[in-house]
């Protein structure tokens, strides 16, 4: 059985059509669960009645689609982990699928084909994610280690002033190899892994809330001595920012994003105070410009 778990941020129609219209192409045994952040008796009783699902209250109720209410915005580690720590104490999940509600299959056998494949590795591949390409036709897939210099000074000048260049190819990670095999890590919007690492692995770091938790997991695996699979041969589309953008501004999505690079950085990869320092003066200078450049448009 695979459990797949999809978190709802004040975006129910976008749930409710990707649970029906996606999520019914899987045709591998399997339960859903869907995670109401900052829920609402509104918001959970038109998922609940929208879907014909159950409450988490009604564990085992023959369904196979539950609504978990939280009503704080646990965010994407927290919001994931209450999933899975429901689906283990009411079912007996192989795998685990953690994907948006903004994704679309090309094709149509995507995690069908996903569970088969990650089924034929050995135990030392535990997660496995398909080619995922945004809106803007470049590839979101496979994830690459970059110093935190590399994206939080070169990489974020060069993006926000410098867009055609192709100096801004290379400190953005463009010019990485995107051919199928063993990887660093994939595209958080579409992650299979199997239930047993991940919850050896303690599950995603609750420290972050909205970013990262991608490269987290890579590391925690690492540890175990275990590796991620980047499969190209199967394709979703990712519409990014459907939920992010109704609640965020550009800014605040940056600032969002380097306190947990910071996290990541400093416990993950041991990078020094200094440097986590240096990186974020050039952010805050950069949006100071970015701020007055507005202003003067």
């Amino acid at each position: 059985m695979i459990g797949i778990v999809v978190v709802n941020y004040k975006n129910e129609d976008l749930t409710i059509k990707f649970v029906n219209q996606e999520l019914s192409k899987i045709n591998s045994e399997k339960v859903i669960v869907i995670v109401d952040n900052e829920s609402t008796s509104t918001s959970s009783e038109y998922l609940k009645s929208s879907l014909n699902a159950q409450f988490e209250d009604e564990a085992l109720s023959s369904s196979n689609l539950y609504v978990l209410r939280n009503n704080d915005n646990l965010g994407f580690a927290k919001g994931n982990n209450s999933a899975i720590e429901f689906l283990t104490n009411y079912y007996r999940c192989e795998f685990f699928l953690f994907i948006n509600n903004d994704i679309v299959f090309k094709d149509n056998n995507a995690i069908d084909y996903l569970i088969c494949k990650l089924n034929s590795f050995d135990k030392t591949i535990s997660m496995i994610g398909p080619r995922v390409i945004g809106l803007d036709g470049c590839d979101q897939s496979p994830l690459y280690y970059v110093s935190i210099f590399r994206k939080w000074f070169w990489g974020l000048w060069l993006k926000s002033f410098f867009t055609n260049s192709s100096l801004n190819k290379v400190f953005g990670g463009e010019e990485f190899n995107k051919t199928e095999g063993i990887c660093y890590s994939i595209m958080g919007s579409c992650i299979l892994v199997r239930a047993s690492d991940f919850l050896e692995v303690d599950m995603f770091d609750e420290k972050t809330f909205l970013f990262g938790e991608e490269f987290i997991l890579a590391e925690r695996l690492k540890k175990k001595a275990k590796m991620i699979y980047y499969d190209s041969s199967t394709c979703v589309i990712h519409y990014h920012n459907q939920s992010i953008g109704k609640k965020f501004n550009s800014s605040q999505k940056l600032l969002l994003q380097f306190d947990s690079d910071s996290y990541y950085y400093r416990t993950y990869k041991n990078i020094s105070l200094m440097s986590l320092f240096i990186c974020k003066v050039s952010l805050f200078i950069r949006l100071f410009i970015s701020k007055i450049m507005m202003k003067n448009e």
